[in-house]
């Protein structure tokens, strides 16, 4: 198992341990929903009788006996209405209103002894897994109407780590990494302002407003897109459809090239209504600018187009000062050349791709640049993305490395006249 699927099971677990304690201690309290975040887990609850943060200490005292109890946790997977009675039945009726709007086929119920609750993801196998825990603290979250009634919802936090010794570390730079996630560094810059609320679907959601500063950087960030993808010989475009590479196919065949290579490159304006995760902020969200750039050319040139695009992407994360891990796949038609050009090895798959990951300042990798190549009519098609998405671009340099909000500014200074 990889360390860092290992880690999210620690912390969903924790977070479902944390509901279990408090179900004991409040049980008139009501079980919302709990998760992971970029440093520990959360669950949030709705408290019928007041609940203060000094009963955190017994709370936590009550998961450490829960560990230790060695108890096995199995996940059961039921179709969405059959887990929407059984939590009903089990007087979870928040968890069964997830489970009755789920999209997913299966729902996952997690069993721990007698407790019961709705989960996404993976959990560890036994509670005494869970060794390294601590809980930091309880605030308030956006209320929720549950048929027709609103009600105040809590927030338990803490973190987890597999080892005690990183649970230490994390302790002693606590404050960095509960304030070091982009929006919190991009309210604090005056970037743009950000809106938590409760979705009717009782799912908490995020709308971001950019402002001035913020508002001249994606400007900025736009300009140097177009001038380094204009330095590179690619034609600017605007075209419609929800899909760019069929809108540059299309493209293609309406104004065929009397000659190839055709490069051309495209960036799209967000999508309206786009949802936002506040946990994940910018680096999931919908709500972006994408970039796409495509080669047209034959057989004879592929080779030369591949080479010359990858130097172009691997420049990307450098600018930026980013820190990045490359990988590339590839069928046995490309793989001679991808191996030729890559600089690194070049695994067998199925489509040929090299896809940039760039890291964010909790050591999570975000997908950034890319290339694919492929057969296409009777020549072949490059596929180029320099940012993969423009805003996830702003948040990755917005939690990069420096803490201080000065040597932000200066960083985001300089981006700012890279057009220029």
């Amino acid at each position: 198992m990889e360390r860092k699927e290992e880690l999210s099971q620690i912390r969903l677990t924790a977070a479902e341990i944390t509901a279990a304690a408090v179900a004991e201690y409040a049980p008139k309290s009501y079980k919302i929903s709990g998760g992971e975040t970029p440093w520990g887990f959360y669950y949030d609850f709705v408290f019928n009788l007041p609940f203060s943060e000094e009963m955190l200490p017994l709370i936590e005292e009550r998961m450490r006996q829960i560990a230790s109890a060695n108890l096995e946790i199995k996940i059961h997977e039921m179709l969405p209405k059959n887990a929407a009675e059984f939590l009903r039945h089990h007087e979870h009726p928040y968890a069964a209103h997830f489970a009755k709007h789920s999209s997913a086929p299966l729902v996952q119920i997690y069993q721990m002894g007698e407790f019961i609750d709705m989960i996404e993801g993976s959990a560890l196998s036994t509670t005494n897994e869970l060794r390294a825990f601590k809980l930091l603290g309880i605030c308030e979250r956006p209320s929720l109407t549950f048929r027709g009634d609103k009600k105040k919802v809590f927030r338990i936090y803490g973190s987890a780590f597999q080892e005690k010794s990183e649970l230490k570390s994390f302790m002693k730079e606590k404050e960095q990494w509960l304030e070091g996630g982009h929006l919190n560094i991009g309210e604090k810059l005056a970037l743009f302002k950000v809106q938590i609320f409760r979705s009717p679907d009782l799912v908490e959601r995020a709308e971001l407003f950019w402002r001035g500063e913020g508002e001249k950087l994606i400007h900025s960030l736009k300009e140097f897109w177009r001038k380094i993808h204009s330095e590179e010989g690619f034609e600017l475009i605007e075209t419609s459809g929800s899909d760019l590479t069929e809108s540059h196919q299309k493209y293609y065949h309406h104004s065929p090239p009397s000659t190839l290579p055709l490069s051309i490159a495209e960036m799209r304006a967000p999508l309206p209504d786009a949802e936002m995760n506040p946990l994940e902020g910018l680096l999931s969200s919908q709500h972006i600018h994408r970039d796409t750039a495509h080669i047209f050319c034959s057989k004879k040139q592929l080779r030369e187009k591949i080479i010359s695009s990858l130097k172009f992407l691997e420049k990307i994360p450098t600018m930026f000062q980013l820190t990045a891990k490359s990988f590339a796949t590839s069928s046995n038609e490309f793989r001679n050349i991808l191996e030729e050009a890559f600089d690194g090895e070049v695994e067998r798959g199925v489509k040929s791709e090299v896809v940039w990951q760039l890291q964010d300042g909790y050591g999570r990798f975000w997908r950034g640049p890319s290339l694919t190549v492929k057969k296409w009519g009777e020549g072949y098609l490059i596929q180029c993305t320099a940012y993969s998405s423009l805003e996830r671009l702003i948040a990755l340099i917005l939690e990069k490395g420096e803490k201080d909000l000065s040597q932000k500014k200066e960083i985001l200074s300089k981006i700012m006249t890279l057009d220029e």
